[in-house]
């Protein structure tokens, strides 16, 4: 389950990163150590998710502007033009349909 899911530590500086949240209109200051599930769920932010692993695809979602990272490899296929929020990373500023 989620709770032995382990992940990599993150291979890049660490540095602060503007993620715009499109459906909720929001934008927040996050470290780009942080996943995008989890910087949303700290914003009080819904969004959907099952595995938290990159293996189900249920928090894929739309990636509007900017690039992401994995530091670990997902199992699911991910759309293209989309992200999987419970393994992306925002590697500069982005903007995302949640």
């Amino acid at each position: 389950g989620p709770s032995s899911v382990k992940k990599k530590a993150p291979t890049e500086a660490e540095k602060s990163v503007e993620i715009f949240f499109k459906k909720s209109n929001k934008k927040i200051h996050a470290n780009n150590q942080l996943s995008l599930l989890e910087i949303a769920e700290a914003e009080g932010i819904t969004m959907e998710f099952g595995c938290r692993a990159g293996s189900c695809g249920a928090c894929e979602t739309a990636l509007l502007e900017g690039a992401v990272k994995y530091d670990d490899s997902v199992d699911y296929d991910i759309s293209a033009g989309c992200c999987l929020a419970c393994m992306a990373r925002a590697s500069d500023n982005i903007v995302i349909d949640a």
